[in-house]
């Protein structure tokens, strides 16, 4: 086994790194220190160690202690996501505060990683998956004001927003299936540029107080005749996003109201076609480049579309038009450097009559 073993190791891929582990725990003992290693080896380890984490507790976090200093910003994704396969406390403990923070965010999803919280250094970008009231997340978080970014996912029971004015720098809030969150005017006293409500009920009374934001998403649906009756009209956007749904009553009347605009994502049903009227709004942004769409490709309405030489990259973040569908929106857009796909590993015939429809972008995955 250590013949076979030696020639992935030190893995150099994260396929290298998933054959490796099936070969068991005995394979802990021959997994080198990143001494010597690159960076794609040092990260190869890494995931060799932790997928063992389940079988092997402690030969697994031996092998990932020594890694905690490593500076390579993979491995330390590395090391902070593979944290449910370990206790809670000791690995906090042992491993998690010793990384260095930038571009790291920390996930808890359990009642003992949450304890565990407080053991460790504070962290700026923090997510909680699960039932947890907002007074309860400001007591387990040590040094609430060097918290920058919380991501709040499938929570019902969150309730009042006002208790996230503990975190006096917080500059951006992901609230993710929170149903009963409520308070979003409080929130105005925060510095927030970044705000994600990703829940069809949820409630946007007082987000038009919010005048410091710069990225904004939304998926539910807006109440209301125009998009300003409900977003925050002074606020400068660079980014909207507006899901499924979300512009069933508005349209996008009201959405040159953002002139700063540079990103737009829209999500479209069945149910609601963009009229001549929306697309003139979309073509009064003078600063916007990137166009995403996702949903029923017909209900983009292209031939309702003005040209829009302004919008250089183009994607599809659900399962792309057929390409045939796309020539009259193509010749609408015609200073397009890219175009994103979200489709995955497919082989490059898959592509082709994509560059055929766009010959002057590039074609890329995502």
């Amino acid at each position: 086994m250590e013949e076979r073993a030696g020639a992935l190791i030190p893995p150099r891929t994260k396929e290298e790194a998933r054959t490796l582990a099936e070969a068991g725990p005995l394979v802990l003992e021959l997994l080198p220190g990143p001494d010597g290693l690159t960076c794609e080896e040092a990260h190869g380890v890494a995931v060799t160690a932790s997928l063992l984490g389940a079988e092997e507790e402690q030969g697994a976090l031996a092998v990932l202690r020594r890694f905690r200093e490593h500076p390579d910003l993979d491995v330390r994704r590395q090391l902070v996501g593979t944290w449910s396969r370990f206790d809670a406390r000791e690995y906090a403990v042992e491993v998690l505060d010793h990384l260095k923070r930038g571009g790291l965010s920390l996930t808890c999803e359990s009642a003992e990683q949450r304890a565990a919280v407080p053991l460790m250094r504070p962290w700026q970008r923090l997510r909680f998956d699960g039932p947890l009231t907002a007074a309860e997340l400001v007591g387990c978080v040590p040094g609430p004001a060097e918290v920058r970014h919380l991501d709040l996912r499938n929570n019902p029971g969150l309730g009042h927003l006002r208790e996230l004015l503990a975190f006096p720098s917080l500059a951006g809030l992901w609230l993710q299936r929170c149903p009963d969150a409520v308070g979003l005017s409080r929130l105005a006293e925060l510095p927030l540029t970044d705000l994600v409500v990703f829940d069809r009920g949820a409630d946007l009374t007082g987000l038009g107080t919010m005048r410091l934001l710069t990225q904004l998403s939304i998926d539910g649906s807006l109440p209301g005749d125009r998009l300003t009756d409900t977003l925050p009209a002074d606020a400068p956007l660079l980014s909207l996003f507006l899901g499924i749904n979300s512009i069933s009553t508005t349209g996008l009347r009201g959405l040159t109201r953002w002139p700063t605009l540079q990103s737009l994502t829209l999500g479209l049903s069945g149910r609601q076609h963009l009229s001549a009227e929306d697309w003139s709004e979309v073509a009064g942004l003078p600063e916007l480049t990137a166009l995403s769409l996702y949903g029923q490709h017909e209900a983009y309405t292209h031939d309702a579309m003005p040209e829009l030489p302004g919008i250089l990259d183009l994607r599809f973040l659900a399962d792309p038009p057929p390409p045939q569908a796309l020539r009259l929106l193509a010749s609408r857009l015609p200073g397009l450097r890219t175009v994103g796909l979200a489709v995955g590993h497919i082989s490059a015939e898959f592509l082709e009559p994509y560059a055929e429809i766009f010959p002057t972008a590039e074609i890329i995955r995502i």
